[in-house]
């Protein structure tokens, strides 16, 4: 996009300076003339006053006593009222479509005076190499203005595409653009929106489920409890007994029934966002281990389980980024993460002593208070169904995220 739109400038520019040099010329071009016109209507006077002055004195009026008194880049013709045209053409002059004629008619007859005017037109383009000049440091200027222009234009944009892409992956932190792009303002307050909606429902349906799950199978069991009472009952006839029996089947099918109808509610968060763990694992690693190297901090992944199995990436990377928050803004040293991919679940560990006290931070005066990131990160695994246990100074941290 920047590309197109530093292009859209450069041609802009170049447009407009051909557009102002054309207008430009033509306004020239016309004042030229009418200068010249007006030089030439002088100089008709001039040779019509003169060759009255000839007349009175009984000389002739000839070809070679007009060119004597004209310009020698101008055609002269003067055509008497009962005579002969005498036409005069000057040394230096080139005939052309743009000639020039001016007349002035006086008691003898008629001046006219031709004046080429090729002349004028070099003198608007003489300089092609000036005005080639001209074009390419235009061009070199709009190309820098339109760059720095559209990296302006571009970033928000750029930002935005990234926080709907990790809206599709299922993150709902999104890190939208501050820009006083109306557009922008708009596209971002519609994906802010759609963030919290997306996250509400999440939290709805994990409640749901968990409602779902304790109303359906709490009377079930209860029935089922109270069917095998019944059935080693020595006082209960051999087909109320039989009764039970088939009662329990029917009971063990409902309970099948509504595991899988929780089961359904807790689907994949994003559909077709999913991604194997291999390489979800490597992007994180590899995202977080540019910030810590910033840090002069080394981070190690390892990766154990099914690496084929497919994650939601959004969750796993809200809850390791607020965790791995932490571990940037305190502490020293190597950070290990262990992933364990299981059938239900993704587990995340960090080893104890990742973070560090609040009061041994050596960054604490320039960072927020380390622990926020693991606060806020078990927030976010309880919205998704998952947990946060320890906090990585005393003891282990470990991050529990179901398969959605």
């Amino acid at each position: 996009m920047r590309e197109r739109l530093t292009v859209a400038f450069v041609l802009l520019a170049i447009t407009v300076v051909i557009g102002a040099g054309a207008v430009r010329s033509y306004t020239i071009l016309n004042l030229l003339r009418d200068d010249s016109a007006a030089h030439l209507r002088e100089h008709a006077e001039l040779i019509s006053g003169l060759l009255e002055e000839r007349y009175t004195e009984d000389e002739p009026i000839t070809a070679r006593y007009i060119a004597s008194v004209a310009p020698e880049e101008a055609k002269v013709v003067f055509t008497p009222e009962d005579g002969e045209p005498v036409v005069s053409v000057g040394e230096a002059f080139e005939a052309g479509s743009n000639d020039i004629a001016v007349s002035s008619t006086g008691p003898l007859g008629t001046v006219s005076v031709t004046e080429a005017g090729k002349g004028l037109s070099d003198i608007v383009t003489r300089e092609p190499t000036m005005l080639f000049t001209l074009l390419l440091l235009v061009a070199t200027l709009a190309g820098l203005i339109g760059y720095v222009a559209a990296r302006q234009l571009a970033r928000p944009l750029e930002q935005l595409a990234e926080a709907a892409g990790a809206l599709g992956r299922g993150r709902f932190d999104l890190d939208l653009p501050k820009t006083r792009m109306p557009e922008a303002q708009a596209i971002g307050s519609a994906l802010r929106t759609s963030a919290v909606q997306l996250e509400s429902r999440i939290r709805r349906e994990r409640s749901f489920s968990e409602q779902a799950s304790h109303e359906l199978r709490t009377p079930i069991t209860t029935l089922r409890l109270e069917l095998e009472d019944l059935m080693v009952r020595d006082d209960v006839p051999d087909d109320v007994r039989a009764s039970a029996k088939r009662c329990l089947a029917q009971v063990d099918g409902m309970e099948s029934s509504a595991g899988r109808l929780v089961e359904l509610t807790r689907g994949s968060l994003m559909e077709g966002a999913e991604v194997p763990l291999e390489q979800l694992a490597k992007d994180v690693a590899q995202r977080w281990a540019d910030r810590l190297a910033e840090r002069r901090r080394k981070l190690t992944a390892t990766v154990e389980g099914d690496l084929d199995l497919m994650f939601t990436p959004g969750p796993v990377e809200q809850v390791t980024d607020l965790v791995l928050s932490d571990v940037a803004q305190a502490g020293a040293g190597p950070v290990r993460m262990r992933l364990f991919a299981e059938e239900r679940y993704l587990r995340i560990r960090l080893p104890a002593g990742t973070i560090s006290e609040p009061g041994r931070s050596r960054f604490r005066r320039n960072l927020p208070q380390p622990g926020s990131g693991v606060d806020a990160a078990r927030d976010v695994a309880t919205a998704f169904g998952g947990k946060v246990t320890g906090s990585g100074v005393a003891d282990d941290l470990e991050v529990l995220l179901p398969r959605r």
